[in-house]
């Protein structure tokens, strides 16, 4: 009988072992997957800001742009799967991410097909890409927790009142985008 119970209380703490260093990696990775994502988004808004200030589109940073939307809409599938009870917060602003890069792709293609590599934008079309700016702006901090700590005690804390502001900023992103799209491939409004 004794054997039995010291048999059990050494199976237990082998699984409480085994659970916390599953935890442990699931943290890191989770802790990787923020701060990758965070670096893309911020990648994005720093691309966005002299499009913004200089009132002009450079294509070939475009292309930087959009790379750096692509992996973000790769690795946030991902961060859902580390952090599944935020699962659909992620996803929203997954889906808006995949809607801001086609965008890019698509105002790219229709400019590069005319041969314009730097399109001159107007006080509308600067207007529409100051918003996108400004809602990736407002997703950054609620998305990415502020302190990320990776190793032999991570740590990855993701509040439930700032991924949800994220969410929806994101679902607002996803809104303007329509009209942001239309806006920049009006032909009429550039000054090339």
């Amino acid at each position: 009988m004794f054997l039995a119970i010291l048999g059990l209380a050494a199976s237990n703490a082998y699984f409480i072992l085994s659970y916390q260093a599953a935890e442990r990696q699931r943290t890191n990775a989770l802790g990787l997957a923020l701060l990758s994502a965070e670096g893309a988004l911020g990648e994005s808004i720093h691309i966005l800001n002299p499009t913004v200030s200089g009132s002009c589109i450079d294509t070939e940073l475009w292309d930087a742009l959009q790379q750096d939307l692509i992996w973000q809409s790769r690795i946030l599938p991902v961060i859902a799967s580390l952090d599944v009870r935020h699962g659909p917060h992620w996803m929203q602003i997954k889906d808006a991410t995949v809607s801001l890069e086609r965008v890019v792709s698509n105002v790219k293609q229709t400019y590069v097909k005319l041969n314009i590599r730097l399109i001159n934008l107007t006080d509308r079309q600067i207007a529409a890409i100051a918003t996108v700016r400004n809602i990736l702006i407002q997703i950054d901090p609620n998305a990415f927790p502020a302190q990320v700590i990776l190793g032999t005690d991570p740590e990855a804390t993701i509040s439930n009142e700032s991924i949800s502001k994220a969410a929806d900023a994101a679902a607002r992103l996803q809104s303007e985008l329509r009209n942001t799209e239309q806006c920049l491939i009006t032909h009429d409004d550039v000054q090339s």
